[in-house]
């Protein structure tokens, strides 16, 4: 039995020596991920300078937190992979790769940095009150032969914030474009600090190592407004109020779902400008980048399309003991639904909110009709994507 013993810890001690450490099993390599510290943004001209707050400045400093990330989760051994950083963009333009095998980077692209702005009168004053939204896909790509981006898969990240967010009226002033960049980039740096975390996504984690969509995937492809009163009030004009609606909550959704699922969930096809190649059976999107110029990303069609939609937007005034002249409350609801349904997860979602409202002036105490709908519906969107059955 001694014999068989001091066989056996020899074996371990050989099989350890030869790959440099582990148990006796062996331990897995990790695998080698890029970092060139670019930002990708989505090419996308449509609507007002306050809905594309993303800046050169800007992609500047969500490098810096997304390395800050890298680091500190290497150093608290929670990184499963090896970081290889880089300058001079991500791709076979980077002579680094030259020769190499597929290179895997890291590929974070600002899908919605928006700030929604509502006015309206209070006696002789006109207030302001801005309702800022953040999402970033943290994407990871393979650089193809042809200098474009092949995505393996996300960790979508969303924030969203009123402000001012005390609601003071002394507060509610007219914010600068400057200002409303300078407060999508502390709400975008708040987000990347409390809610990056490269480790959870397993499904994920086994793409980059087999360098290959090996594990099913998840995508909201549409969203329909059945609802006569969502038409009435988003759709319309240049089309912008509703295509930013149908961009920010399936990006909502998005974050939220591949959370709550550890899914491996593409990037809506409501952000950017997507193109459908009907012999490879690719979508691709043009992406802006900080050192490269434009930038195409493609991805196959996912193994699951999601379609979510506004089935039901409503309001009622809640009946008061005593009865006012001067103010009023008023209940409002949204209703968002998903198809199809995986398992047990939830189909529909309603969301609701009480407002205040001054009789005497006819309008919202805090908020327009249109941001209270719209905050509605990227709430309901956050609380139906967390509703994946564990």
């Amino acid at each position: 039995m001694r014999g068989f013993v001091t066989a056996v810890l020899t074996l371990c001690l050989a099989v350890v020596v030869g790959l440099g450490g582990g148990d006796c099993a062996g331990a897995a390599k990790k695998p080698e991920i890029v970092w060139s510290h670019d930002v990708y943004g989505v090419n996308d001209a449509k609507g007002k300078a306050e809905w594309h707050l993303l800046t050169g400045q800007g992609r500047t400093v969500i490098a810096e937190a997304i390395t800050r990330k890298l680091r500190e989760s290497e150093q608290a051994g929670k990184l499963p992979f090896t970081i290889r950083e880089v300058e001079g963009g991500f791709g076979n333009a980077n002579g680094e790769f030259a020769g190499a095998d597929t290179p895997i980077g890291i590929v974070p692209i600002v899908v919605t940095d928006a700030a929604f702005h509502e006015i309206y009168p209070v006696g002789n004053k006109r207030l302001h009150e801005y309702f800022i939204v953040s999402a970033l896909d943290i994407a990871f790509c393979s650089a193809e032969a042809d200098g474009s981006l092949r995505l393996l898969g996300t960790i979508p990240l969303h924030s969203y914030m009123h402000y001012p967010e005390s609601r003071n009226l002394e507060q509610m002033k007219e914010l600068s474009q400057e200002e409303k960049v300078a407060e999508f980039q502390k709400l975008t740096l708040k987000m990347i600090g409390e809610k990056l975390d490269f480790a959870k996504n397993k499904k994920l984690l086994k793409n980059l190592e087999e360098k290959s969509e090996v594990a099913e995937t998840y995508q909201v492809t549409g969203m329909n407004l059945t609802s006569k009163k969502a038409q009435e009030i988003f759709t319309g004009g240049d089309g912008s109020r509703e295509a930013y609606l149908k961009k920010v909550v399936g990006d909502v959704y998005t974050s939220a779902y591949s959370t709550a699922s550890g899914n491996v969930v593409y990037p809506s096809l409501l952000s950017g400008t997507w193109h459908h190649d009907a012999v490879t059976g690719l979508y691709s999107m043009d992406m802006t980048t900080g050192t490269a110029g434009n930038v195409k990303m493609t991805m196959k069609a996912p193994d699951h399309g999601i379609t979510l939609d506004v089935t039901g937007l409503g309001k009622a005034e809640v009946p008061q003991k005593r009865e006012s002249n001067i103010n009023a409350y008023i209940l409002y609801k949204a209703r968002l639904a998903k198809t199809p349904v995986f398992g047990k997860e939830a189909g529909v979602m309603i969301n609701e909110h009480l407002m205040q409202y001054d009789k005497i002036n006819k309008n919202m105490l805090g908020l327009g009709e249109h941001d209270v709908y719209r905050m509605l519906l990227i709430g309901a969107a956050s609380k139906l994507g967390e509703q994946k059955a564990k």
